[in-house]
């Protein structure tokens, strides 16, 4: 379609000029095929008996009270419906009661294909409380639908099926797709998903696209140019069936109106006095608009502004009130209607540098959302979420004009966001909210070349909302805590009483690592806890996710320690860059644009930076700071988890490393730019929390990385794994020494009890973390993890000593499982009596030691 313009510089949606190119590269649509009708093909009713379906996996299938039951007898029970031939795609209906945890999974077996996939199945959230409900699933089936797989659990539990149908779903032949508006014209793709070819009329001209191919027309529209904002439907005919519509909300930053304005110099709100939209200035310049203000399903009614004191009402159909009220460089929306809407439309303009949709998308400079860069599969379309995959009720866009961020209070509101803007083809930054009744707050900010980052904007949510929320109520006490933590070690995850440790199980299947070991980590959290020294051979480091090396010390393996330290950290300066940079060229590189990240930089630097707080090595410390002022580039936390996830994915553990980079940077230094850098990466890793909850287990845990597994599977958007929040939990600890900016402390507390929380209350894995928690179904699935970094993270959020400590006076410099302090020359030692136990001085002379509850050991001898 083709605008015709009366003057090219009064260009409709110039903002669409620079970004038409990367929408067009990676296309979106956000409307789904229309379903012209439905058609019952299959039902199943189980009157007088099981209608053919048999058990395959940990079940039983039989006949009941005129239903289907499903017995499950262990884990992942399943079963198989009879063989069937209808052509897809299907809408399964089903009226069913469970009493299993986990919920319900559909897979469906096309013709032609042997057996089931993870590519095809689909999730239903079935309720677990023993009564009838009905639920319907589409399973988007190419081709002919052979079977289908029923998994009603994920363990033992029971489902009773009182009906199943199949329906096969006709979808319009047509979509308009990849709609993006070029300079003076709008063009669009027609995409024919039907077998046969289809003629179409879209406003004066008529067109013919073949089977199953893609054809772009270039349709025509006059437009005025007197109205600053304008609803433009593109609509494709043809006869016989309904029409298929594509709605564009179109800005003309050129027309002029007669605005009804508040606000003050810092932030204008200027309403269009037909209630079309607004525009947000900042110190008079444009900073974002808001095109529409409210619709519905593509439509908007006629509305009516009204300036107050201080406010600006907006009257009309189906609003029952709807309020603009600017204070300060904040904008809070008061909307409630009659039915759900769409509103307000905020679009943010400029080139974008950060963008952020809390727990769902977190976006570097020029890049787009809903991208295939970190998730290939059809859920890497995630403009409109499951409001539960978001951590906190908040997005935003930092651009080069402005920021611009939002927050609510309603959890149950359905977001969207985009960048660049596909759904109304153009290359500002939009988000809205979806309900009855929308109450948000816009704030709008400095843009990113003038120090208004990101991090500001999610700072500014946390305190918006109150702060962060309560703590969740710990399920033990600290001292019943410790034991149940020790009581796992000595029990879930150890070989045998002399026989070594796994990281992880999965009971009854696997172990890891699949030889046990004695590692340093289990041996030294048994002793923190309870005492027992456990003199073993073959002591290897590590075995949990935040390192404990005090066991080396009380058992005469201080040597050990530090070649091994040593060792490391000679081994890091040697793959160094001579810039700083740590180079990854492995398989997750894919797709990403550069051979580095923060995440994998950070994890060198802090090894590097602990050595040197460890041994005062100079060489390390040098390493370490070219590395840390290397990162200064880096603007996202992404890439430290490479083992299995993409290079590019955001991730909350590389925020944990890089708050333990330049903490440790700061305390070997007191360079404050370091501090400041710990400060601004600590702050990165908050869209990862969950700080509401609806669940029992909810709150405070910590969605690790926004991305897939090898780009397919898991997703992990919404799939808290906690003990990547443990670890940036000690990092935020190790801050909170030196920081008071913010409550550090409560959110590392917050994320501890919910992992404790998520802790297996009993059964073979008892006390053990599990890798992931199912937030809906509240379901722990291993591997199972040992409790070590977790007894860690408890003893430190508590102001006792997890691990080893390091004291320092500019001379000398004491290593000590014990707590040490320097004073005259001596090493002060808080120790227990009658242990014996070694100490490092100066990086090289090891000292024994025979505790006499408080030792004094002369640091010049």
């Amino acid at each position: 379609m083709l605008l015709v313009f009366r003057h090219v510089r009064r260009l409709w949606f110039f903002i669409a000029i620079l970004g038409c190119a990367m929408i067009h590269a990676d296309a979106i649509n956000p409307y789904p095929r229309q379903i012209l009708k439905e058609e019952k093909l299959v039902t199943w009713s189980f009157d007088d008996g099981i209608a053919g379906w048999t058990a395959q996996h940990n079940c039983r299938v039989e006949h009941a009270d005129g239903a289907l039951r499903i017995v499950g007898t262990g884990n992942d029970p399943y079963c198989r419906g009879p063989e069937i031939n209808i052509p897809g795609p299907v809408l399964m209906k089903l009226r069913c009661r469970s009493t299993g945890k986990g919920g319900a999974v559909i897979y469906w077996v096309p013709q032609g294909e042997r057996g089931p996939s993870q590519e095809r199945h689909t999730p239903i959230h079935v309720q677990d409380d023993d009564k009838w409900h009905e639920y319907a699933v589409e399973l988007p089936v190419k081709g002919a639908l052979s079977w289908i797989r029923i998994d009603p659990c994920a363990d033992e539990g029971r489902m009773d099926i009182d009906w199943i149908e199949l329906w096969r779903i006709e979808r319009h032949p047509l979509a308009i797709e990849d709609v993006r508006v070029e300079q003076n014209r709008i063009v669009a793709s027609v995409r024919n998903f039907s077998e046969r070819e289809v003629r179409f009329k879209i406003r004066d001209g008529e067109h013919t696209v073949g089977a199953d191919k893609a054809a772009s027309v270039t349709m025509s529209y006059e437009l005025k140019g007197d109205r600053p904002f304008e609803v433009v439907g593109l609509t494709a005919t043809v006869e016989g069936l309904p029409p298929v519509t594509r709605p564009l909300a179109l800005y003309n930053p050129a027309a002029t109106a007669n605005w009804i304005g508040i606000g003050a110099d810092d932030l204008i709100l200027q309403v269009a006095p037909d209630g079309t939209g607004a525009r947000l200035l900042r110190k008079e310049q444009p900073v974002a608009f808001i095109a529409p203000l409210v619709w519905s399903d593509g439509k908007t009614w006629p509305l009516h502004p009204v300036k107050d004191a201080d406010s600006i009402r907006v009257e009309g159909q189906n609003i029952k009130r709807f309020v603009f009220t600017v204070q300060g460089d904040e904008i809070q929306v008061e909307l409630d209607a009659a039915h759900p809407v769409e509103g307000p439309v905020v679009r943010a303009l400029g080139g974008i540098e950060q963008g952020l949709l809390a727990g769902v998308e977190y976006l570097g400079k020029g890049e787009r959302s809903s991208s295939t860069l970190d998730i290939e599969g059809p859920e890497h379309i995630r403009n409109e979420p499951d409001p539960m995959k978001l951590t906190m009720p908040f997005m935003a866009f930092v651009t080069d004009q402005g920021s611009v961020a939002m927050t609510w209070t309603n959890m149950e509101l359905q977001p969207t966001f985009a960048t660049p803007n596909f759904y109304d083809g153009a290359s500002d930054h939009r988000m809205s909210l979806k309900g009855r009744v929308i109450e948000a707050t816009i704030r709008v900010g400095d843009p990113f070349d003038a120090g208004n980052q990101l991090e500001n904007t999610i700072l500014w949510a946390v305190i918006k909302r109150g702060g962060l929320p309560d703590l969740p109520t710990p399920p033990r006490t600290s001292d019943v805590q410790m034991q149940f933590c020790l009581d796992a070690l000595r029990n879930s995850v150890v070989a045998d009483p002399a026989g070594g440790w796994y990281h992880a199980v999965v009971p009854g299947h696997r172990k890891m690592p699949e030889k046990p070991k004695y590692f340093a980590d289990a041996l030294s959290t048994i002793w923190r806890i309870s005492g027992e020294v456990r003199n073993v051979p073959d002591m290897v480091r590590g075995g949990a996710h935040i390192r404990n090396d005090s066991i080396y010390f009380v058992t005469g393996r201080a040597k050990q320690w530090l070649d091994m330290m040593n060792r490391e950290a000679q081994g890091l300066i040697k793959a160094q860059q001579p810039d700083g940079a740590y180079r990854y060229n492995g398989e997750y590189q894919k797709g990403h644009f550069e051979d580095t990240s923060s995440g994998w930089c950070a994890y060198r630097a802090a090894r590097l930076l602990d050595h040197a707080y460890y041994t005062g090595n100079e060489e390390s410390l040098q390493a370490g700071i070219r590395t840390l002022d290397y990162m200064k580039r880096f603007r996202t936390p992404r890439g430290a988890q490479v083992w299995e996830c993409p290079l590019h994915s955001p991730d909350l553990l590389a925020s944990a490393h890089l708050v333990w980079a330049y903490v440790r940077g700061y305390e070997l230094t007191k360079n404050q730019d370091y501090l400041d850098l710990a400060l601004r990466w600590a702050v990165t890793g908050i869209p990862f929390v969950y700080q509401w909850g609806n669940q029992p287990i909810m709150l405070y845990a910590t969605t690790p990385i926004l991305c897939a597994t090898h780009w397919k599977a898991p997703v992990w958007i919404g799939l808290p794994v906690q003990w990547v929040g443990i670890d940036y939990a000690y990092a935020l600890l190790m801050l909170q020494e030196h920081d008071k900016s913010f409550d550090w402390r409560r959110l590392a507390e917050g994320i501890l009890i919910a992992g404790e929380q998520m802790q297996y209350p009993d059964g073979p894995s008892k006390g053990c973390l599990p890798d992931v928690f199912e937030l809906k179904h509240q379901q722990r699935r291993p591997a199972d993890i040992n409790p070590c970094a977790l007894a860690s993270l408890r003893m430190r959020i508590e102001g006792r000593l997890d691990n080893l400590s390091v004291s320092s006076d500019g001379t000398h410099r004491v290593v000590s499982p014990f707590p040490v302090k320097i004073e005259d020359g001596k090493a002060h030692v808080q120790s227990k009596e009658g242990v014996d136990y070694q100490v490092i001085i100066d990086g090289d002379r090891i000292v024994d030691a025979k505790s006499k509850g408080v030792d004094v050991i002369d640091l010049a001898q």
